[in-house]
């Protein structure tokens, strides 16, 4: 391929949010040796996720009582029932995600929730490539082995780690 080629292929996946991580980034993330999680601004942004999800959670479990006390249908009374699990469930799993952290260690890479409780654990040997897609303003990077992938989140600190000695 060219060099315009590549240059063309390259923006137009820019557009679609792929972000190009460059050949060096599968040996760098093999080199990594630290905990990596989410920053302040990041959990900001979750613990907002969490509180407007529980709010709304309340005006809908507050709207199914309401319409209980006045005698509505049952599927009204269902509907709002519903949306406030929904909006619990949703809550829940912000706040298992919010404080997510990856800790690498010797060509391993471990998640752990919030909790701090043991997600799962992948080796980094025989890693290919890695692929970053942004979407909706959350950053995710794909490890792409040769039988295997995993999706995770590129928090700001992972990130600023594969930067650090080279261009993306």
């Amino acid at each position: 391929m060219t060099r315009l080629g590549l240059r063309l292929a390259t923006l137009s996946a820019a557009f679609f949010g792929f972000t190009p991580t460059g050949r060096t980034w599968v040996a760098r993330l093999q080199s990594l040796d630290g905990t990596f999680s989410r920053s302040w601004s990041e959990r900001t942004v979750g613990v907002v996720l969490i509180a407007a999800c529980f709010f709304s959670s309340g005006i809908l479990l507050g709207g199914m009582i309401q319409n209980y006390s006045r005698g509505s249908s049952m599927l009204t009374i269902g509907a709002f029932g519903i949306g406030a699990l929904l909006l619990s469930l949703a809550a829940y799993f912000y706040a298992a995600n919010v404080g997510l952290r990856y800790l690498i260690r010797h060509g391993t890479l471990s998640a752990y929730n919030s909790w701090g409780q043991f997600k799962w654990r992948e080796s980094l040997d025989g890693l290919e490539y890695v692929t970053c897609t942004t979407t909706k303003g959350f950053t995710s990077m794909k490890l792409h082995w040769r039988d295997r992938t995993r999706s995770i989140s590129l928090v700001d600190s992972l990130h600023d780690a594969l930067n650090r000695s080279g261009d993306t």
